[in-house]
């Protein structure tokens, strides 16, 4: 998946499940990807990532961006194959992926020991987002959960409803190099 693909055109007959309605329902299961760039999702939008392995190129990016209503992003475990969902960097240069982005009022749900491994910021949390992150893993992150300080400071992260119960936060070993213009550049490539 590269820049300029519209989102809803992005995967390839047999293995998208796509529900029309408020929100439109994108399912992936079981699928092995890479993402190289940007995917944009925009709107009344909902991607299902059920049992995946997405492989992101470096720097690569997931923004959720938020029209009228919420646009949501679920990572989890596919209930008939048993297979956990991973998000990570590519194994052909090894170098981190910027993460996921939350535009004010979406919703991230990253649950049933699914990964999400090799981000510069893992998930970016703006003003009024939904997170539900239970029972899984966040490693070899430079930052896991990112909340970005902006003046003035009063305003709320979370919604009610917001969950973070039973994860894993760790950075066993050396972390992803860099991508071309990170910033800020970690320290050494160490734990």
């Amino acid at each position: 998946i590269n820049n300029g693909i519209p989102f809803q055109n992005l995967f390839p007959f047999g293995v998208v499940t796509v529900t029309l309605g408020l929100p439109n329902i994108i399912t992936v299961r079981n699928a092995t990807f890479s993402i190289n760039g940007i995917l944009l999702i925009r709107g009344q939008w909902e991607l299902d990532l059920r049992g995946c392995t997405v492989y992101m190129g470096p720097g690569a990016h997931i923004k959720l961006e938020r029209n009228s209503a919420p646009t949501i992003l679920k990572i989890d475990r596919d209930i008939f194959s048993g297979n956990f969902s991973t998000l990570r960097a590519s194994t052909y240069c090894y170098r981190m992926w910027r993460g996921i982005s939350l535009g004010e009022g979406n919703q991230i749900y990253v649950q049933n020991n699914s990964t999400l491994q090799d981000a510069q910021f893992g998930i970016s949390v703006l003003d009024k987002c939904l997170l539900y992150l239970e029972n899984s893993n966040f490693v070899h992150n430079y930052v896991s959960v990112y909340f970005p300080e902006f003046p003035p400071a009063p305003f709320n992260h979370f919604t009610s409803g917001s969950l973070i119960e039973d994860n894993y936060f760790g950075l066993p070993g050396l972390i992803a190099g860099h991508f071309q213009g990170q910033f800020p550049e970690p320290q050494n490539n160490q734990t």
